[in-house]
Parts: structure tokens; sequence; C-alpha cells
């Protein structure tokens, strides 16, 4: 997930690429170095974060567990789950639940809570250059299959016609004007308005 915190000294947004996982139906993280981090440091001077999973984008209030209560099934669901475990193990913390909750504050686990308090911006994500990655070889491949007139039973015209028609809707409407022109998929369908 991408976790967006406000800078402790600049106030600016700070994000952060982060290995989460959903505990009792929150986005929960587990810092490896414990309250060192900067984006831990950043949550204790102000809680409100945006956290972007493949979900979207959501306003939260991060809240460090604390109670020996709610530890213990953090740690019951991190002993359940084979990344916590590797990660916990890898760490060197083999140990039992008495161990665990004895030495609570060697760990951090961070649960995000939902808020509809203003939180810092989220990642504007630009993927456009996905397009010019993912064209080229749809192509080839709509070409291949177009071309294949014994699998697909297609006359010799009719393959040019589709892929003539293949052609102009990739390279003379949705290329030019997602690359050049900055719009977005959706409006380009909406307007249907070749750019030459």
């Amino acid at each position: 997930m991408i976790l967006t915190t406000t800078g402790r000294k600049s106030g600016q947004p700070r994000r952060t690429a982060i290995e989460f996982h959903e505990f009792e139906g929150r986005p929960t993280v587990m810092s490896g170095w414990g309250t060192k981090t900067d984006w831990y440091r950043n949550l204790e001077a102000n809680p409100l974060v945006t956290v972007q999973t493949w979900r979207g984008a959501q306003p939260a209030q991060a809240r460090r567990i604390t109670s020996e209560d709610e530890l213990a099934r953090a740690f019951q669901w991190a002993q359940g789950n084979p990344a916590m475990r590797g990660m916990m193990k890898l760490a060197g913390f083999e140990m039992t639940l008495e161990h665990f909750l004895a030495e609570k504050e060697r760990f951090t686990f961070v649960a995000f809570e939902p808020t509809n308090e203003i939180t810092p911006p989220p990642l504007q994500a630009d993927l456009v250059w996905v397009w010019a990655l993912l064209l080229p070889p749809a192509l080839i491949a709509s070409a291949a299959m177009v071309f294949n007139r014994t699998q697909w039973g297609l006359e010799k015209e009719a393959a040019y016609l589709l892929g003539f028609g293949t052609y102009w809707l990739f390279f003379c409407l949705l290329v030019p004007r997602i690359l050049l022109g900055r719009v977005e998929f959706a409006t380009i369908l909406r307007d249907h308005v070749p750019l030459y």
C-alpha cells in the first residue's frame, strides 16, 4: 500500500510504500524497525493519513495497537499468517504469546481506522506509460489471431478490414489522445472524435 503521512518537520505530504495485511477488517502494518522509521515518527506527530491500496485511496487515522487483548489477537493473527510469521521469524521473534506480551514494546503494530477528517492528498497515479507498453504486444497478438484464417474461418478481405479497424482504433484514436492529449479513456469513448 502507499501510505501518505504529513511530514513532522516540513508539513508536506510524505509517501511510503509499505506491506500491509488485513487484521479484523482494517489495513494493518507491522513496522520492522519499530518506532524509528520516519513514517512512524510522522504518525506520532499527526495520525491522519491517506491509505492507498488496490481498492483506492481512503482517509484514515493511524493507531498503534497497545492493549494486551488486541495485541494477543494480533499475535494469533500474525502466527496464522505465513507472511507475517516469516517476517517475525526473520527478525528473531520466535516466541510464545506470553513472551510476546512481556516484550510488547518491541513490536509496532499499526492499524488504520477509517475517518471523515481531512487527510494528506493521495498519490496521483499517472499510468499513461502503460499504454505504450501494452499496445504493441496487444496489436501483434490481435493481428496474429485475425490473420490466422484457418482458426477463425475468415476470408482474406474480412481479415484485412478487421486489422485496419484495429489499427485505426489504437493508433488514430486512442494512442494520440491518451499520450499527447492526456485524456482519460472514458472521455475518449464518450466523445469518439478521432485525432489525426
